[in-house]
């Protein structure tokens, strides 16, 4: 007798975006209980900390535009709308309006990025994931720091709410572009190192080290 497997599911090959949070999972987790980190969630958190926060965030997010958004991008003929994901513009808003002078802006430290100027189109999703995900933690980081600071950070949270009530669907997009832009593994493995990379290359920029 032959046993009945008609109605047997069928293993689903793991989607791109999970296997590189699988992969990111201890770096991700590391930089989301750094010292800064926790001093933002906590309910003392003060101005000073949110603007070190916007300071060191704009420090990685400028120069990793600069790569994956150039009129040149590898991944600018997948129907992103790379302009409108642009965010160093929002945080140098808000510092503004938080009485940095144009003059301080200019004066900002930059995170280094090795390897060159060069990007594969993995190269750059992979840097894209963190970019992109990090702005459903920031909708979290906005409601909190509304609750807790209130009045005193007015018109200075453009870039933690910058899709607004479009936050979710936009990073959707993100992930069914991922999730289909390739299916050579090499790709894909290129994809997830790069992410990994970048996590690991903004824990150190958190943290200090050059």
């Amino acid at each position: 007798m032959q046993p009945n497997v008609t109605n047997a599911p069928i293993p689903q090959p793991e989607s791109l975006r999970m296997a590189i949070k699988a992969a990111t999972k201890e770096v991700h987790e590391k930089l989301d209980h750094s010292e800064l980190a926790l001093k933002i969630l906590s309910p003392d958190v003060t101005v000073a900390d949110y603007v070190q926060l916007l300071v060191k965030t704009y420090g990685f997010v400028k120069p990793l535009e600069a790569l994956v958004h150039s009129e040149h991008s590898p991944v600018a003929d997948l129907g992103l709308s790379l302009e409108v994901r642009e965010k160093a513009h929002l945080i140098e808003e808000d510092l503004v309006t938080l009485g940095i002078s144009p003059e301080g802006l200019r004066s900002l430290g930059l995170m280094t990025i090795d390897g060159g100027t060069e990007l594969t189109k993995a190269q750059a999703m992979g840097i894209l994931y963190v970019l992109e995900g990090s702005t459903m933690g920031g909708k979290v980081l906005n409601q909190h720091l509304t609750r807790t600071l209130g009045d005193q950070i007015k018109g200075a949270t453009t870039f933690l709410n910058c899709y607004g009530s479009e936050t979710r669907q936009m990073f959707m997009t993100f992930v069914a572009v991922l999730d289909s832009f390739t299916t050579d593994p090499a790709e894909q493995t290129e994809t997830k190192d790069a992410a990994f990379d970048t996590f690991l290359a903004i824990d150190r920029w958190m943290n200090g080290v050059r």
